[in-house]
């Protein structure tokens, strides 16, 4: 029984000392809140950031390096991370496939270098006998139509030695020259490509169109003569003799009627062999195309045998190497696949962070970015007058360096940077809605940061010069109005409530625009306790 005793009273000492330890704790806290906290108002500047997070980006996209040869990797020249210049042997290929479709490639060309060769000198003869062909035409023509100027002219003797008989004098029908318009007999679109063979082709138009109208004039001869013979086998003055005799100059004359209008058809003949020089003039054009086809295949199993050696396009840093010796790849220009991307380089002469910025900030980001004329935004009014400004204007920082970049690998080290641009179109997510912003980096940043990084940027965009500032906690609300408590006037008098307007707000501080207060005065960050029991103030 008495251990049990003892055992209680530990118990009950343990019990009332954390009682004891907790109401000196209770009373110190209690203490501690019953002290206000008092601060200063101070005049000075006030900086309004605007926050943001992005990546570092290189000034373009990283380049895939391709190639427009397949074949198997031979040797891959550099490793991630590695520095390259322009011109730089980046990966070696084995060049026997390619080499392979050169040699083919050149014999094809040979081949239709001999093909062109023999459609030229074929649609050459063609030509040739065409105008051959026209010219023994032509001088055919001409025999016979002499021949038949002299066969009429010997029944015009018998035709005048008749009318001399029968006392009547009748006008032969003559053919005037100058009055013939010959009519093209080739097609309009066939083009003749030497004088020589113009002069030809409208001689055997105009020589044609002569025949034919002589020939016309021969059968109106030959209709009046065949009356005549009518009228004298019914007893006329001509005779037996005489009739047989005009009778012969009638069918002399009109047997070489038949042969003008049959080498006049010749001629025509010959000219439609033009058909047969235009085709050999596309079989020619067809031999020409498949040379220059052969020529471009040619060229291009040059170049893909050329980039069996894969040069680097620009400087920058290898970024991914994705190929490895032994591997074989597809060409860039044979496949749909669009080829196999052995590199990717960035150009790290720039860098830049593509930050998103929520769109209620936006608009004072904007006053950061160039215009297209160089100068920012915020300094063009929209009607284009001289911006006036003023000590209590927005001074909007337009220097070079008017961002602040700062990174996880570094976290002591602030980047400056300048805002380039802000892309227009807006990204949705989750109704959130931001504006892409692009910054670049100063030079410096090139030689630490890396791509990919997250990065933290803070926009200076607006400051208040020369104003009144006090600690946002000093901000209290009552009857729906802002104000400050200032201690009053006398010890033991309690803190005055003072209604003020808020101007802009900081991260920490925030502007008075008016109000009764003055630099250097005492307010209220936490007030007496008693005050708040009393008052029961809202803050």
């Amino acid at each position: 029984m008495r251990k049990k005793h003892i055992i209680t009273l530990v118990v009950l000492l343990v019990v009332g000392f954390l009682v004891y330890s907790w109401y000196q704790k209770r009373k110190s806290t209690a203490l501690s809140w019953e002290k206000p906290l008092i601060t200063k108002i101070e005049v000075g500047d006030l900086e309004i950031p605007i926050g943001a997070t992005g990546t570092i980006e290189p000034a373009s996209k990283p380049r895939e390096i391709k190639s427009k040869a397949s074949g198997t990797v031979l040797k891959v020249f550099f490793e991630p991370g590695d520095m390259v210049r322009e011109g730089d042997l980046l990966i070696e290929l084995d060049p026997s496939d390619e080499e392979l479709v050169v040699s083919n490639a050149t014999a094809e060309k040979a081949r239709t270098d001999e093909s062109l060769q023999l459609e030229q000198q074929a649609a050459a003869q063609i030509h040739k006998d065409w105008l051959t062909a026209m010219e023994l035409a032509l001088a055919s023509l001409d025999a016979t139509r002499a021949e038949l100027r002299r066969v009429t002219l010997e029944f015009r003797q018998q035709e005048l030695y008749r009318q001399e008989k029968a006392g009547v004098l009748a006008a032969f029908p003559i053919v005037a020259e100058d009055a013939i318009e010959p009519a093209p007999l080739l097609d309009p679109e066939f083009e003749l490509v030497s004088d020589g063979a113009k002069l030809l082709v409208r001689a055997c138009e105009r020589t044609v169109a002569l025949a034919e109208a002589e020939a016309l004039a021969v059968s109106r001869l030959v209709d009046e003569g065949t009356k005549v013979l009518s009228n004298e086998s019914n007893g006329g003055d001509l005779g037996y003799t005489g009739r047989v005799e005009y009778q012969t100059a009638l069918m002399t004359m009109w047997q070489a009627r038949a042969n003008i209008l049959l080498q006049a058809g010749r001629i025509r003949e010959a000219l439609n062999k033009s058909l047969l020089v235009s085709q050999a003039r596309t079989r020619v054009k067809l031999a020409e195309q498949g040379v220059r086809m052969a020529n471009v295949a040619l060229d291009q199993a040059n170049k893909r045998l050329r980039e069996t050696k894969v040069y680097s396009p620009m400087n920058g840093q290898v970024q991914q190497v994705l190929v490895q010796e032994g591997q074989i790849i597809a060409s860039g220009i044979t496949t749909v696949t669009g080829g196999t991307t052995m590199m990717t380089i960035a150009d790290l002469s720039r860098l830049y962070v593509e930050a998103d910025v929520d769109e209620a900030d936006i608009g004072r980001v904007r006053d950061l970015a160039p215009s297209s004329d160089g100068a920012h935004l915020a300094t063009r009014p929209a009607d284009g007058a001289q911006r006036d400004t003023t000590a209590e204007d927005v001074n909007i920082l337009q220097s070079a360096s008017n961002v602040k970049v700062t990174v996880d690998a570094f976290p002591e080290e602030t980047f400056s940077g300048a805002v380039e641009r802000i892309y227009p179109h807006p990204q949705v997510a989750n109704n959130v809605v931001t504006y892409t912003v692009r910054i670049e980096l100063e030079a410096a940043a090139r030689e630490k940061l890396m791509l990919g990084m997250h990065a933290n940027v803070d926009f200076t965009a607006w400051t208040r010069k020369n104003v009144l500032l006090v600690d946002i906690e000093a901000i209290k609300i009552k009857n729906e109005q802002h104000g400050v408590y200032v201690p009053g006037e006398k010890d033991g008098d309690e803190p005055r409530f003072m209604p003020v307007k808020l101007g802009l707000a900081g991260p920490e501080r925030i502007e008075i625009e008016t109000g009764d207060l003055k630099e250097g005065q005492e307010v209220y960050i936490r007030l007496p306790q008693k005050m708040k029991e009393d008052e029961g103030d809202k803050d």
